[in-house]
């Protein structure tokens, strides 16, 4: 029960920030986002998978296999790693950015798949969108706040967590 709290906060609050660290690197979305809020579902679908907080996991390989021209023997530990995967640009055209209208959203690894599939990826997804919901509702511009400096990520092989971010709203 405490891993599924942790972790449910941990990667939404970290999906929020970072998400945010996203529109105000490239705020041409924004726009866009408050003419038509039912495009906030694919704002979060396109932050979860541009900043996936949870990066990758460990598996273990179930059967002699081969990958990719590499042999897998059966019991070998693999680092499964969703955040590069989420960025392969033959599967996500212009895979750096934020494509509100992207083909199949939520068509990521952010959340996981089949039976490691998060089972708090709906309330994830709300979350997110109610929070940029909210954030494009009550201000009018927001900005990195003078003097932040260089953004800097906690040192993790799990997660991507902003260490802080300092914003200015108007």
């Amino acid at each position: 029960t405490i891993a599924l709290l942790a972790s449910g906060n941990e990667t939404t609050t970290a999906a929020i920030t970072s998400g945010l660290r996203l529109l105000l690197d490239a705020p041409a979305p924004i726009e866009e986002l408050r003419r038509d809020p039912a495009l906030l579902e694919h704002l979060a679908e396109e932050i979860l998978r541009l900043e996936s907080p949870a990066q990758g996991m460990f598996r273990r390989v179930t059967r002699d296999t081969t990958l990719g021209g590499i042999a897998l023997p059966e019991g070998e530990l693999l680092s499964l790693r969703f955040g590069s995967a989420n960025r392969d640009e033959s599967q996500f055209p212009e895979a750096d950015r934020i494509r509100l209208h992207r083909p199949q959203p939520g068509k990521h690894l952010a959340l996981g798949i089949g039976r490691h599939h998060c089972i708090g990826s709906q309330l994830a997804r709300q979350e997110l969108v109610s929070a940029f919901g909210a954030l494009l509702e009550r201000y009018d511009s927001f900005a990195l706040a003078p003097g932040s400096g260089e953004t800097h990520y906690a040192p993790s092989c799990f997660g991507r967590n902003l260490l802080e971010l300092r914003v200015s709203v108007v």
